[in-house]
């Protein structure tokens, strides 16, 4: 698909445009127009607005309480956003389309058991199972990184080649700025794309884009733990996969399932922790920039690691294996704290 059709398809027709204060733009497209539904495999859909899960109502875990000495950001579109009916989507110009392109195509690697350069991980995974989602909380934090070049934070499903991820990210090719902002990554059927920029995934809110910034406090090292919360869990009456953040754990969109093939069923590998990458032979800060020494006050983390299980449980992860593919960066493990399954990582700039 050449560039301006590609275009065409990212910037629909809008009801209303939103500008933030840091200048990104939204445009509120009729929820059946959105990108998502030029996919192939959903052009017969029977989505629609303001979709929930079946598991809504089922017997789950209540959010976990937020410690005192830590501080999570509501991150809505001023006014209420769009209209109900609608959903934000990021516009998008032929240069930002032509960039997001070359760095998707540099950035292709999708996760696999053997991690491959040029990207760096340092995570925690769950030993091998069959798995219905994911949870964990995130600190977000704020780190520089060099064009073409990120650093995040973020929760992983798989099976066999095909990936779900979703967490914060600083990527200023990506976002055409240094501040942290939420992100989604996709790898189905060989192809894979950051967000929205192929389409498939389903956006439900009016008032929540996918990739929004962080407009509140991130985290400040030795002083205070700004969070986020992410779940990834299959819908045991579609199969959708749906994407949950925030403390209330607001139904965000979800990935339907006729985009995959091997998630099309459970995954069979979940983690948690964080990425850097970079096209260059350097290392961008991972986390908080340094090395964890096992204090949340001054470590990158993931609380309160859990699995989803075969009976829709949340279940705390044990005996996590380690996932890391480089010495530049470290990742250390607590199994039960009050914060439950802790997984702290990061190191700095090299």
């Amino acid at each position: 698909m050449d560039i301006e059709e590609q275009l065409k398809l990212l910037n629909k027709p809008a009801v209303k445009t939103i500008q933030t204060e840091y200048g990104d733009i939204y445009d509120c497209i009729d929820f059946y127009k959105q990108p998502a539904f030029d996919h192939p495999l959903l052009k017969n859909h029977s989505f629609y607005p303001e979709m929930k899960p079946s598991f809504i109502d089922d017997k789950r875990a209540s959010a976990k309480l937020l410690p005192p000495e830590m501080e999570i950001s509501v991150l809505k579109l001023k006014d209420g956003g769009c209209p109900k009916g609608t959903v934000p989507i990021r516009r998008v110009s032929k240069d930002d389309l032509m960039r997001m392109k070359l760095h998707s195509k540099q950035y292709d690697s999708p996760i696999n058991l053997d991690y491959p350069k040029p990207n760096a991980g340092n995570h925690k995974r769950a030993k091998s199972a069959i798995y219905n989602g994911v949870y964990g909380r995130l600190s977000i934090y704020n780190c520089h990184v060099g064009a073409f070049e990120y650093t995040s934070g973020e929760v992983i499903i798989q099976n066999g080649r095909e990936n779900i991820k979703a967490g914060w990210m600083v990527n200023p090719t990506l976002y055409k700025d240094n501040r942290t902002h939420r992100f989604i990554y996709t790898n189905s059927r060989g192809s894979h794309c950051f967000n929205i920029l192929c389409s498939g995934f389903v956006a439900v809110r009016h008032d929540i884009p996918v990739d929004v910034a962080y407009d509140g406090p991130v985290s400040t090292r030795g002083q205070r733990s700004a969070v986020d919360d992410y779940i990834i869990l299959k819908d045991k009456v579609t199969g959708n996969w749906w994407l949950e953040a925030g403390q209330d754990h607001i139904q965000i969109g979800f990935w339907p399932k006729q985009l995959f093939q091997e998630l099309a069923q459970q995954a069979s590998f979940i983690a948690c922790g964080g990425e850097v990458y970079s096209p260059n032979q350097s290392y961008p800060p991972m986390g908080s920039g340094f090395f964890p020494i096992k204090n949340t006050f001054y470590d990158a983390f993931c609380a309160n690691f859990d699995i989803i299980d075969q009976e829709y449980q949340f279940v705390r992860v044990e005996h996590a294996q380690e996932f890391a593919d480089s010495s530049a960066y470290r990742v250390q493990d607590i199994e039960r704290t009050r914060l439950g399954h802790l997984v702290l990582y990061g190191g700095p700039n090299k």
